[in-house]
C-alpha cells in the first residue's frame, strides 16, 4: 500500500533567520516546502521505511489522498506556486506503473494574481476518464472568498475545464468519497464561524438526491447547488457527521473492526496512549 505526503523543513520561531525559512503564517512555525512524496509500505502499513519514498513534485504540497483509477493509474493532487508567480496553482502527478515512476506536472487550475489562487485539490473518478476536482481558493476576485470551487476532466486528467464556484462555504481540506448508492460524500472543515467539520452529498440527476442526505436529518438544508454534475446538499457538523462517517467506514469490506472508542480517542489526540492499551 502507498500514500502521499507533504514534506516540510521546519524551524523554531527563534531560529527563523538562521534557517532562512519564511514565517508565512503567524500561527505556524517557519517552514520551507521539500515537496510532494510518494511513500509505500511492504507489510500492509505496519511499518513505513524512510527509504521507501519518491520525490514526486519538488516544492509541491500534497494534501489529499492519492487516487487510483479503474485502469490502475495512480494520481497525486498537489498545489504550490509555479514559475515566477506567488499565487498557488493546483496540479496532479500520474503513475502508470504502481508508483515506481511519476509523470511531469499537469496543471488542473492555474492561479492568477488578478483573480485567485487554487490549493488543497482533491480528486474523484466519477466514471472511466471522467474526473472531478474540488478546490479551496485563496482570494476570489468578484466571488465570495470562502467558497469551494470545482472543475472536471473528461480525458483522464490530461485537460481540465475552467474552475467554477459552488455555493459550499468551506475553509480547509475538502475530501471526497463515493458511497455504495452512487452518491458522493464531500467533507471539509471551517476555520471560521460557524466552525466545525461539515459534510455535503451529491447525487447525479440534480435535486432528486438532495432529500436523501441522512447527514442533514437534524438540521435544515442550508443550500442546494445545481451544476452540470449534480446537486450538493449541505450537512450538519461535528459529532453527528463523524458518527455517519464511521458508519460508512464500518460498512466497507475489511473495516468491520473499527470501534467508536478508538476513533474518539484518536480525535482527542489520545490514540497512541489509549489505542495501544486496548489493542
Amino acid at each position: 500500500m502507498g500514500g502521499a505526503l507533504a514534506a516540510h523543513e521546519v524551524a523554531p520561531t527563534n531560529e527563523r533567520e538562521r534557517a532562512a525559512f519564511p514565517n508565512i503564517h503567524p500561527r505556524e512555525y517557519p517552514f520551507d516546502n521539500v515537496g510532494a512524496l510518494w511513500c509505500w509500505s511492504d507489510n500492509y502499513g505496519i511499518t513505513w521505511r524512510i527509504d521507501n519514498t519518491i520525490l514526486v513534485g519538488d516544492k509541491m504540497q500534497a494534501c489529499a489522498p492519492p487516487l487510483e483509477l479503474t485502469d490502475g493509474t495512480l494520481m497525486i493532487p498537489a498545489y504550490c506556486s509555479i514559475g515566477r508567480s506567488k499565487v498557488s496553482s493546483a496540479m496532479l502527478y500520474r503513475s502508470t506503473d504502481g508508483g515506481r515512476s511519476w509523470s511531469d506536472m499537469i496543471v488542473m487550475a492555474r492561479g492568477r494574481p488578478q483573480t485567485r489562487g487554487y490549493c488543497e485539490p482533491v480528486l474523484m473518478e466519477l466514471a472511466p476518464g471522467h474526473l472531478l476536482c474540488m478546490l479551496r481558493v485563496a482570494g476570489a476576485g468578484k466571488y465570495p472568498p470562502d467558497l469551494l470551487w470545482q472543475n472536471e476532466s473528461f480525458d483522464n486528467g490530461n485537460t481540465w475545464s475552467a474552475p467554477k464556484p459552488t455555493a459550499i462555504r468551506s475553509g480547509a481540506c475538502p475530501r471526497l468519497l463515493k458511497l455504495k448508492d452512487g452518491r458522493l460524500l464531500l467533507t471539509y472543515g471551517r476555520p471560521f464561524e460557524p466552525y466545525g467539520i461539515y459534510a455535503s452529498f451529491s447525487a447525479d440527476g440534480g435535486p432528486h438526491g438532495a432529500r436523501t442526505a441522512g447527514c442533514c436529518a437534524k438540521r435544515p438544508m442550508l443550500t442546494r447547488v445545481i451544476r452540470h454534475l449534480s446537486s450538493w446538499t449541505m450537512g450538519a457538523s461535528s459529532l453527528h457527521v463523524m458518527q455517519k462517517m464511521l458508519a460508512v467506514l464500518r460498512a466497507l469490506p475489511g473495516h468491520s473492526g473499527i470501534r467508536p472508542s478508538k476513533w474518539m480517542s484518536f480525535l482527542s489526540r489520545k490514540y497512541w496512549r489509549d489505542g495501544d492499551e486496548k489493542t
